[in-house]
């Protein structure tokens, strides 16, 4: 403390009387708050530590009280417990702020929490406990957690989605029953009253335009749902135009009194977002391309040093190398690039000419990758490329940084970066080693191009 403070009183406190709630709805990272049943005021030099415990831990009062006695201590990750500090350092007393406290181990979420705390005041300690099993919220589902595909079946008739999700933590308390289960479900068809009749899981179900969950049992990664609705319009005058449905898909906390969190809502409409909308993406930025609310970009080349091709010579007139040799592997990364603005989309361009090798996939051998802020390389697909696969996922043709769309496509990445963006590198691998031809030829990188776009620029388009 500062030797110009004075002490008037130092009368301990009396007990801060705690209690636990789960908290954070909109938030991943909060998921406990610590807080006073009354206001609670801290008097000069008085310190409390607090620490909450997973209920079937069973850890006693004599190791909690060891762990806040001990100053140094922050905790045990691996068991859940974690601990949190306030020391008034002022001269007059203050009002008790709330603790929030979030797991860094997404293993502790929706998980039963205990609470203890302690007093410390010149010579004067109090050790409590109090609320016990208080359900820690589940985070709300994030969209790289999800992963939807579809097909169109029974003769275009029908499309067949399959959603896989990964599994709820906790998922096999006790709490949970026939009602309350870890995953809420709703499908709702778009338009009017009609009701679509369907199948989840090969067992009939009826999509109406009216908002009901239904109760999923947890799954693991690699299961999911499976559901088959009409492919198109039900309702008279539209047979031909695709339909519309809505998914809206999140985790329900164990506790039966509380009603999970904001869902992850994941609207799917054929009529704005099909595969061909996709694919003329290029087309679309240049049939609304406006000058005035662009950025340019200058175009960037790739010098021919960057792939050997010199001729070799060694002075004699009759001799020569016929065939020229190149290297069948190298990567390529720019130097960074600024933008006068923050980027809300980017998407990226290329001109290339990939020959078609024998047996391997010619978007195998060249990939494009991007940087945003120095964060980790993503993979990006040019705007005027077919549909290309990294395994089984689709490369993203455009990212967007935003969250929480409203309408998605698997062709376009939402990214949630908390912070402008305004800088970017491009990186370039190309690999060849695969090929086995008797006459190799090449592929050229010969120029690429970036489209960005700030919020303000696409709602004034």
């Amino acid at each position: 403390m500062p030797s110009n403070y004075i002490i008037l009183s130092t009368t301990a406190s009396s007990n801060a009387n705690l209690l636990i709630a789960p908290t954070g709805l909109a938030d991943a990272a909060s998921y406990m708050r610590v807080y006073g049943a009354s206001e609670f005021t801290i008097v000069p030099t008085e310190v409390i530590s607090v620490l909450i415990a997973p209920h079937d831990d069973l850890i006693t009062s004599l190791e909690a009280s060891g762990y806040l006695t001990d100053k140094t201590a922050t905790g045990d990750a691996s068991r859940g417990i974690y601990i949190k500090r306030y020391t008034n350092e002022t001269s007059l007393p203050q009002t008790l702020s709330d603790f929030h406290i979030f797991p860094i181990d997404r293993s502790f979420e929706n998980v039963k929490y205990n609470l203890f705390w302690l007093q410390e005041h010149v010579d004067t300690v109090i050790f409590s406990s109090g609320v016990t099993g208080v359900y820690s919220y589940p985070h709300n589902l994030q969209p790289q957690e999800l992963n939807i595909t579809s097909e169109i079946i029974n003769d275009n008739t029908k499309i067949k989605y399959t959603i896989y999700f990964p599994e709820v933590n906790n998922s096999g308390s006790t709490d949970y029953d026939t009602t309350n289960k870890p995953y809420l479900l709703n499908i709702s068809y778009a338009y009017g009253n009609d009701t679509v009749s369907g199948t989840i899981n090969n067992e009939p179900f009826a999509f109406s335009d009216t908002v009901s969950y239904s109760g999923l049992d947890a799954g693991i990664p690699t299961q999911g749902l499976n559901i088959e609705v009409p492919y198109y319009d039900q309702r008279p005058s539209w047979n031909n135009v695709p339909a519309q449905y809505v998914f809206r898909l999140n985790y329900n906390c164990a506790d039966p009194y509380i009603t999970g969190c904001i869902p992850f809502i994941l609207p799917i409409n054929h009529q704005l977002l099909s595969d061909t909308a996709v694919v003329d993406l290029d087309s679309w930025i240049t049939t609304n391309l406006d000058e005035s609310k662009l950025q340019k970009i200058d175009d960037i080349y790739i010098e021919r040093e960057v792939i050997d091709r010199k001729r070799l010579s060694i002075g004699i007139k009759d001799i020569s190398i016929p065939q020229k040799v190149y290297k069948k592997k190298g990567i390529y990364i720019s130097n960074p690039y600024s933008s006068e603005y923050p980027i809300y989309t980017f998407s990226f361009k290329t001109n290339e000419f990939i020959p078609e090798y024998t047996n391997i996939n010619k978007y195998d051998t060249v990939q494009y990758y991007v940087e945003f802020n120095s964060r980790p390389w993503v993979r990006i697909s040019p705007i005027n490329r077919d549909i290309e696969y990294d395994g089984i996922n689709i490369v993203p043709k455009m990212y967007i940084f935003d969250i929480n769309p409203e309408q998605s496509s698997e062709c376009i990445k939402f990214l949630d970066y908390q912070v402008p963006v305004n800088i970017f590198r491009i990186k370039i691998i190309i690999d060849v080693t695969a090929v086995t031809d008797e006459l190799f030829i090449p592929p050229e990188i010969r120029s690429y191009k970036c489209v960005i776009f700030d919020k303000n620029q696409l709602l004034e388009i």
